[in-house]
């Protein structure tokens, strides 16, 4: 078993796989990345863990470590490779085909046993191996249903079913969420702030930040005080939002 060293024990790009990563995790909207964002875009799991480095680490738990520096350079070359974004369908043959090898041709078996919304067996899966999963949480279980099994088992015929469902739950919650969510119009003695599209006279809020409040320490105020963490909303070129406090004197209120 000493004999047995995986290239994981050996060596792992680290640079260029956490660069991938970075790209991965910058991306918010379906873009030329989509083919690869999709499970990021799908649900907006809080420990989701970047495809390119769960690929990386399979990979390399798999597969033999080479014994020659020359070896080594050679998979280090081939995991920055399959860690791209664009990796070709050729790439991941080559190392389906690797790790098959060093499994004495069958299919190996992975289990995560705390899978969370399934980023690790999906990419097993994806590399040929007979993947499982297991999560105790209710909610990252159906991200790895509809991640993992559903489009396994349905394939393509999948998409329309999904939309027509996802038309219909629309369709019956709108009216009852539409007190929660009532129109927002820009303030009459203010000039248009840039959150208003000029050609819309109204939009409707799409979330709500929620804060604790503590009271103000002034005996003569008695307001309620946010406790904002921040109070950005975008840091991006192109475009900076951020949320300005506004005191509602006649409320004791700070909004």
């Amino acid at each position: 078993m000493n004999a047995d060293k995986r290239l994981i024990e050996a060596f792992v790009p680290l640079a260029p796989i956490s660069q991938q990563s970075k790209e991965e995790n910058s991306v918010t909207k379906a873009t030329e990345y989509l083919p690869r964002a999709l499970l990021t875009l799908l649900h907006r799991w809080w420990a989701r863990r970047p495809l390119s480095a769960c690929r990386a680490a399979v990979y390399c738990s798999l597969v033999p470590a080479p014994t020659t520096p020359a070896g080594l350079k050679r998979e280090a070359e081939f995991v920055t490779r399959l860690c791209r974004w664009k990796a070709s369908a050729a790439t991941f043959t080559e190392a389906r085909q690797k790790i098959l090898t060093a499994s004495g041709a069958t299919a190996p078996r992975t289990l995560d046993l705390f899978a969370g919304g399934g980023s690790i067996p999906l990419e097993a899966a994806r590399l040929g191996c007979e993947s499982h999963a297991v999560e105790l949480n209710p909610v990252a279980h159906l991200v790895q249903l509809a991640t993992l099994y559903y489009p396994a088992k349905f394939g393509a015929k999948l998409l329309p079913i999904v939309k027509q469902w996802s038309d219909k739950v629309f369709s019956l919650t709108a009216p009852e969420l539409e007190a929660c969510y009532p129109t927002v119009r820009p303030p009459k003695d203010q000039p248009m702030q840039a959150t208003f599209v000029a050609s819309q006279a109204a939009l409707k809020p799409s979330a709500y930040i929620w804060t604790r409040t503590v009271p103000c320490r002034r005996p003569d105020c008695g307001a309620a005080v946010p406790l904002h963490r921040q109070l950005w909303l975008r840091k991006k070129r192109g475009g900076f939002i951020a949320l300005k406090p506004r005191p509602n004197k006649s409320r004791k209120r700070v909004y």
